[in-house]
């Protein structure tokens, strides 16, 4: 499934969603509050799961190539 202009998912970022905001006529400022918004929560979660290692580290390392992800932590979120 492509978005934007990408088929992988760990190529996503903030400037796809601005350009998909664009494309779809919706509000930049909406779109990006909800995106960091989804990504706060799910961070809260995330710290609040219980699971084993085997399970967390390999999410927590695909979390860290995210451009998304970094983006949202960089930003203080």
């Amino acid at each position: 499934m492509t978005f934007v202009d990408s088929k992988e998912y760990e190529s996503i970022s903030l400037t796809q969603f601005e350009r998909f905001a664009t494309k779809a006529r919706l509000p930049a400022k909406l779109t990006l509050d909800t995106v960091a918004q989804t990504i706060s929560r799910f961070e809260s979660e995330w710290r609040n799961f219980e699971c084993d290692d085997h399970v967390r580290a390999p999410i927590e390392r695909h979390l860290q190539a995210l451009p998304l992800w970094a983006e949202f932590r960089s930003a203080g979120g």
